[in-house]
């Protein structure tokens, strides 16, 4: 029996709505090892991303980090992989009739 090419780990956390991207990341973060030295050995090893698809209310919306948890990400190896989702909108119809003015 050969020894795998490819495999997943995964964590994930609770998808309670409205989400709080930063405290989410900060949860799950926390529910791993804090020693950096074992990330760096995982992460050395294989690829490692943080996941997280973020939901909009519409278009135009931003979504910010702050610079302690960027911190986080990057000192444990990890991509920060993202898929943003919009609410539909119909664009035929200028910003402010659509709300987002």
């Amino acid at each position: 029996m050969g020894l795998a090419r490819f495999g997943l780990w995964s964590l994930s956390i609770s998808q309670d709505q409205p989400g709080d991207l930063e405290a989410k990341i900060v949860a799950l973060l926390g529910a791993t090892t804090q020693d950096l030295s074992r990330w760096h050995v995982l992460t050395g090893r294989f690829r490692a991303e943080l996941f997280c698809g973020v939901f909009m209310p519409g278009m135009n919306w931003g979504i910010n980090l702050s610079p302690a948890i960027q911190a986080a990400i990057g000192q444990r190896g990890l991509e920060l992989d993202l898929d943003i989702y919009a609410a539909d909108v119909d664009d035929s119809l200028p910003p402010q009739d659509q709300g987002l003015a």
